[in-house]
């Protein structure tokens, strides 16, 4: 159990780090619409 814990907050971690990615390289938050597609993207990937 604990390792799924770990592993959720390593990607939530991870998911913050992109998102400081995005906001830094374009120096604003607009990129972050962007980002949630990706990652929803991902999930969706993931899932099946």
């Amino acid at each position: 159990m604990f390792e799924i814990a770990l592993l959720g907050s390593l990607c939530f971690v991870c998911y913050l780090a992109l998102c400081g990615v995005v906001v830094l390289r374009t120096g604003s938050a607009a990129g972050l619409r962007d980002v949630a597609i990706a990652v929803r993207g991902l999930r969706g990937l993931t899932a099946q």
